[in-house]
Parts: C-alpha cells; structure tokens; sequence
C-alpha cells in the first residue's frame, strides 16, 4: 500500500507540474504576442507593484546599493532603488517578449560592437568559452549571439526547483539554434564536441553557496566575494579561448553588447588569473551602468545583513 500510495502522489505531482507549465506557459506566450508598447504598459504597472505595493526583496536591493556604492548619501540610494525596479520590471516583459521575438527585433535591440573578434576565432576553428554576468539583458544577449555568429552556442544552466518554470526557462534557451547544458553534465557534453567550433555560454555571477571549494575570492564591489572557477578552469583544461561579454541599457528595450577576449590561450595562465580578468570586467561594466545588474540576488549571503 505505501508503494502504491507513492505512486499516485508522484503521478499527481506530475500531473499538477503539466497543468502549471501549460497554463504559465500560454499566459506568457499570449503576453508576449503583444507589441513592445503595449509590453511596457504593463511593465510600468509591474514596476509599482514590485516597488511600492509588495516591495520584492527591497531590502537586499538596497543593502546590497549600500555595499557596493559606500560613497553616495541614502537619497541617492533610494533613487538607485526605483531606477533598478524599473528596470527589473522592463526585464520580466523582455524576457516574456522572448518567447516569440522575431530574428529581427533581436538584431534590432541588440547591437553587438565588435563581433569579428567571434568571427575570426570561428574562422580558426576554435571552441570558446563565453562568461557573462547578470547584467542588462543576458538572454537577449543569447539570442543575439546565436543569430549574429556560425558558433553553435550551449548555454549552461541549474535547473530551478519549479519544474513547469525549469521548462519554460529550457525552451526559452534554446530558441535560435540554441541548446542548453545542466551544469551537472558540463564535461561529458564538451567530451562529445564534434568538429564544428562551439561557444559555450556561462553565468558566472551566481551565489556559490557556502562550499568554498573550487571558488576564487577576491575583491568585488568593495566586498570579499567567492566566485566558482568552473569558465576558468574549463577554458584551461580543453584550452578553449575564454571570451567575456558584457552589456549596456541604452534606451528602454535597446541594448549594445561588448566582446572582449580574455586570452586565447588560457594553459598559458592560472585559472585565478584569468577569473580575475572577467571579474574585474563585470565590476567596471556594472560601475558604467549600475542600475542594470540583478541587486535583488543575494551575491552576498552570509555576509550581509539581510
């Protein structure tokens, strides 16, 4: 009896997993059908709610304002405060739009500046890593740069407990030839590149929890901040050229993209040495444009004073 018990919970389990996906997914996917103006009215409403009425993780946002920008008086802060609702706000219906962006809308709103650096590294056959932090629009900078290249991009991704959002997020992710990778399978998946020159896509901005191990620590936004070595230590192994990508808001719902090579050979350098290097980009771009990173993650958990 307990057996056929558990079987039932986990069919009704799957069951109510099937009707969420499907219900959320054809909400979005309705949503997104709607014209950019149209998106953005309803993201000015998201924004008062986020902001004012249900205050979504407000107090991480500004702790982590405080933590990072020491120098500015708290009108300032509070100031920074709305501006990033805002843009979280415009980031939620962007990603939503996502589902069914035409090719494009995406090379519309994405401009990458310097794509011939991807270009002649395809052109020499090479695999490369690409490392990214969440900063403006991380999965538009996908779609760009599936469209904009020959690489066949695999983005790396953990797989969130929701499994109905899971596979929304998965099909997102692999629109545009794009395919995607659970970090848990990182190794095995690179093992089986063929001889066509991929690009795979790392976030490496996430928490990475309390186990230190494999992590580098360094300064980050005036804070001792852990980071995972796995883009470093990936690059170095398979000696793939590790390339950072970085992003810049210019207007509302418009985005330039910056490539910039770390190094083309990264046996020849420590995977501390070359972490660091993309670090220290994410720190300047995020300096540059400080709205656009995601302060509502907790970076710094354990640390702060959440």
């Amino acid at each position: 009896m307990p057996k056929i018990g558990n079987f039932c919970y986990k069919n009704m389990l799957l069951l109510k997993n099937s009707i969420c996906y499907y219900v959320v997914y054809y909400l979005f996917f309705l949503l997104s059908l709607l014209p950019f103006p149209i998106l953005y009215i309803f993201a000015d409403f998201f924004y008062i709610f986020i902001c004012y009425i249900f205050s979504y993780r407000k107090k991480v946002v500004l702790v982590n304002f405080k933590q990072a920008f020491p120098h500015i008086s708290s009108l300032e802060r509070k100031g920074m405060v709305k501006k990033y609702y805002r843009y979280l706000a415009d980031l939620v219906v962007e990603i939503v739009k996502g589902i069914t962006i035409a090719k494009s809308q995406v090379q519309e709103r994405c401009i990458i500046e310097n794509v011939n650096l991807l270009h002649k590294l395809y052109k020499k056959k090479k695999n490369i890593v690409l490392v990214m932090g969440h900063i403006g629009n991380w999965e538009w900078a996908g779609n760009s740069l599936a469209l904009a290249t020959k690489y066949q991009l695999f983005a790396i991704y953990k797989p969130l407990r929701q499994k109905y959002i899971n596979n929304i997020s998965c099909q997102l992710r692999s629109r545009f030839k794009r395919k995607i990778i659970p970090y848990q399978n990182i190794l095995k998946t690179m093992l089986q590149y063929n001889t066509s020159p991929k690009a795979t896509a790392f976030l490496f901005d996430q928490y990475p929890g309390n186990n230190h191990i494999h992590t580098l620590s360094t300064k980050f936004l005036h804070t001792n901040t852990h980071f995972f070595l796995g883009p470093a230590k990936i690059a170095q192994k398979f000696n793939y050229p590790i390339v950072y990508i970085g992003m810049k808001k210019i207007q509302r719902g418009y985005y330039t993209i910056h490539i910039e090579l770390i190094t083309e050979k990264p046996q020849q350098k420590s995977k501390e040495a070359i972490a660091k290097a993309y670090i220290q980009k994410l720190e300047n771009d995020i300096k540059k444009n400080p709205i656009c990173w995601l302060w509502s993650h907790k970076r710094w958990k354990n640390q702060l004073n959440y």
